[in-house]
């Protein structure tokens, strides 16, 4: 009966000291002449198991091939799929055609050094330019540029600064990931992230040009309906 399930996770761990660039924890697999797979650079990688979800899966792959704990992988919403090969089809039954591999990453402390599994040869701590000519399996590479674009925008928005907002009217705010907030009449709210509000059935953007006026700096929208939000300084 088949073990293996057509779904993986793939993690990729970074450190980065302050000052210094990022640097990512690559690791060089044992051959599987008898799967077909060559010796081949890559994060942590394995299957999910019956009943686990993808970061579940990351957070138990990471530990047994390295012996690091990793309390919340970050999933960028990237995902590389590969066909299963005849070899591999004893493992995966007669249905599955390709397995999904959804991409992790995870900052571990700056001296953390990994005890390597019985799937790895050896390890290498490497700069994104360094790493992206090692990793030249499936889609491997396009993986880690979709990591290192993730961490880039989410070190972004860190460093926006927060805009306050004093609202004259009781609104609701949308953010990015879609959760919502409710927020009172003379509240005043912080945001970094984009973030729309809506007034009744009006919208008003984060990135609606600010303009002054004489009760203040206002945000100066499409709609007519300004009045309601405004900017402190």
């Amino acid at each position: 009966m088949p073990q293996r399930l057509p779904f993986s996770a793939h993690v990729f761990l970074y450190r980065q000291r302050p000052g210094e660039v990022r640097e990512y924890l690559l690791f060089l697999r044992h051959p599987r002449p008898e799967l077909t797979l060559p010796a081949f650079w890559q994060g942590v990688s394995g299957a999910l198991e019956a009943g686990e979800t993808f970061a579940a899966a990351a957070q138990r792959e990471v530990l047994e091939e390295t012996g690091l704990i990793i309390d919340d992988p970050a999933d960028i919403g990237f995902a590389q799929y590969f066909p299963i090969l005849d070899a591999w089809r004893d493992a995966y039954g007669p249905l599955p055609v390709q397995v999904q591999e959804q991409v992790f990453c995870a900052q571990v402390p700056v001296d953390a050094e990994p005890v390597l599994s019985s799937e790895h040869q050896r390890h290498q701590w490497l700069t994104l330019a360094d790493a992206l000519p090692l990793l030249d399996f499936c889609a491997n590479r396009d993986c880690l540029l979709a990591v290192a674009q993730w961490l880039d925008q989410q070190q972004q928005r860190k460093r926006r600064p927060k805009r306050r907002f004093l609202l004259q009217q009781s609104t609701s705010s949308i953010f990015p990931s879609g959760r919502q907030g409710i927020h009172r009449t003379g509240q005043v709210v912080e945001h970094r992230s984009p973030t729309l509000f809506v007034v009744g059935a009006h919208a008003f953007s984060r990135h609606a040009v600010v303009a002054e006026s004489q009760q203040g700096l206002f945000f100066a929208v499409r709609r007519k309906q300004h009045r309601h939000l405004h900017v402190e300084r």
